[in-house]
């Protein structure tokens, strides 16, 4: 077994639950979810709301499914998984179609900065300015987004706390821990999937119209 399962059993998920809640996310991607149908929420905003989000919902599912196979703690996968899952979230709960535009129009900014300072850096040119990447505000508002969807209390602040001790760990600092690495990771596979799954269930609400609301020829 390996140390995220046996983390995972130590929260209250069985070995085999987060296996089939893993596999559940990997299959998605052979079947017609990351379609966009006519008349959803998505369609109406454009493409690269759509592009983005889809792209980082199967960065989600790749990082989970890679965890699952390690045989050693995944700290920067899972904090990876949870960082993309928290984007999806970040980008697509706001009902307001002027916000979703404005966060997808930031993200695609940010994405065409940091490939122009790498093509400068490989490059020799002057670097131009890079737009600052910063993830807390992402994690937090989708961690209180999800927190409205499950029976957890404080469940948003134990999502924040995890993603930080993920980047701790990922740095190789989770020996200053009075916890064991595997102790560490006890709850994050669970709560990275609770992240991940309510990115999926976001994102199939804005794929698919909505049941009252008929798609126009």
């Amino acid at each position: 077994m390996a140390d995220a399962d046996r983390a995972a059993a130590a929260a209250g998920d069985t070995a085999a639950e987060i296996a089939d809640r893993v596999e559940f996310l990997a299959s998605l991607s052979q079947t017609t979810f990351y379609d966009v149908e006519a008349g959803s929420v998505l369609a109406d905003d454009g493409s690269p709301a759509a592009a983005i989000a889809r792209a980082s919902l199967r960065a989600t599912s790749e990082h989970l499914t890679a965890v699952h196979g390690y045989t050693e703690p995944a700290f920067a996968a899972l904090r990876d998984a949870l960082e993309a899952a928290a984007s999806v979230v970040w980008l697509l709960e706001p009902d307001e179609q002027p916000e979703r535009q404005r966060r997808t129009a930031r993200l695609a900014d940010e994405d065409a900065s940091i490939a122009a300072a790498l093509d400068a850096a490989l490059n020799r040119t002057p670097a131009p300015t890079v737009l600052d990447v910063d993830a807390t505000e992402r994690v937090t508002r989708a961690a209180d987004y999800v927190e409205g969807f499950t029976a957890s209390p404080g469940a948003s602040a134990v999502i924040v706390a995890t993603w930080r001790a993920l980047g701790a760990g990922a740095l190789g600092r989770h020996a200053a821990s009075s916890l064991p690495a595997a102790s560490m990771l006890a709850g994050a596979l669970p709560l990275v999937l609770d992240v991940a799954e309510t990115a999926a269930s976001l994102w199939h609400s804005r794929a698919v119209p909505a049941a009252d609301e008929p798609v126009q020829d």
